[in-house]
């Protein structure tokens, strides 16, 4: 005899023999085999084909917390997204927020120079009105927080040379070899180089070291004249001097 069970869901489909052993003749047919003499029915396995079977309700609660497990990992994976945009996004801000409060300090801050102190490129220039040594002259300008000018490009002597060519004084500035001989430097100890194949302003034939009368005092001292063009002279006359500084914040 084979059973037929119809599937209702996709499912694993199985199969199983299933020996019912000898099998009684119904009712009718028993009547039949007394009237016919009909053989008596030999003992055959019968078949069963199982269709397919609905999930037990464990099956479906493990499908459902699968389903619940991806939908956190999904909404775990998005949170992190978003915590990752929001850091990057607080960092912009700060980094913005920092720019700004810096342009604003700039802003309501300025430079400036004390009064009587020329401007030019960031420094303050002082053009005294009176005359000292060399020596005197660098003292004034540290009493100021300032030193006797280092002239270090072009513009900056192409500046003083327009302040001091329409007057009749000359000026020291910070240029001496007073410790040795033809090596001249800036007050701050640097080396002025400009001596040689690169005279910056110097006169023609100068530094000369030139000694009026026989003078045993040598011209250790650089002095900027009218015209912009620099001398050596003794350290010891009278000058007036410009003092360079720094512009400070006001």
């Amino acid at each position: 005899m084979v059973v037929l069970v119809s599937p209702e869901d996709e499912a694993e489909l199985n199969y199983a023999v299933v020996n019912f052993g000898k099998k009684s003749p119904s009712s009718d047919v028993i009547n039949i085999q007394q009237n016919t003499n009909a053989p008596e029915l030999e003992e055959e396995p019968s078949y069963v084909f199982i269709g397919s079977k609905l999930p037990s309700s464990g099956v479906t609660d493990a499908m459902e917390h699968a389903k619940a497990r991806k939908t956190q990992e999904d909404v775990i994976k998005i949170c992190k997204q978003h915590r990752k945009l929001l850091i990057i996004s607080i960092i912009a801000a700060i980094i913005l927020l920092t720019v700004i409060i810096a342009v604003t300090i700039g802003r309501n801050q300025s430079e400036c120079c004390p009064e009587d102190w020329k401007i030019f490129n960031h420094s303050c220039y002082y053009f005294s009105l009176m005359g000292y040594n060399w020596s005197e002259a660098k003292e004034q300008c540290e009493k100021n927080q300032s030193t006797l000018v280092m002239i270090k490009s072009s513009k900056e002597q192409d500046f003083l040379n327009k302040t001091v060519r329409n007057g009749t004084d000359e000026y020291w500035i910070g240029l001496t070899d007073a410790n040795h001989e033809g090596d001249w430097k800036w007050v701050n100890g640097e080396s002025c180089k400009c001596t040689e194949t690169n005279r910056l302003y110097w006169y023609d034939k100068e530094p000369d070291n030139w000694s009026a009368s026989g003078s045993i005092v040598d011209e250790d001292c650089a002095i900027i004249k009218q015209d912009g063009g620099w001398s050596d002279t003794k350290c010891i006359d009278r000058q007036k001097w410009i003092c360079e500084k720094l512009m400070s914040i006001c």
